[in-house]
C-alpha cells in the first residue's frame, strides 16, 4: 500500500500483478523496485546509507518522474 501522510490509502497493490521485483544495493543505498502493469508505472524505494529516511520515486509513462523522501515515523 501506499499511503498519504493522513493515512488514507492513495493505491493498493493487494490484487494488483507485479512484474520485474528486485532488492540490491547501489551506492546510494539499499533498493526495492518493481513494475506495475496496471498503474503503468516503475515503483523505487531507496534507503540511503546515511538518512534514517525512505526516498520513493516513480516513473510515469510521458510524465516527470515523481519523487519523495518519506520520514521515518
Amino acid at each position: 500500500m501506499i499511503k498519504s501522510p493522513a493515512g488514507q490509502i492513495n493505491y493498493d497493490f493487494s490484487n494488483k500483478t507485479i512484474e520485474d521485483f528486485s532488492v540490491g544495493t547501489t551506492g546510494e543505498g539499499i533498493v526495492l523496485k518493481f513494475y506495475c502493469p496496471e498503474t503503468k508505472k516503475t515503483y523505487t524505494f531507496v534507503k540511503p546509507l546515511t538518512s534514517l529516511d525512505i526516498v520513493l520515486r516513480i516513473d510515469r509513462q510521458a510524465r516527470p518522474q515523481y519523487e519523495v523522501s518519506m520520514k521515518k515515523q
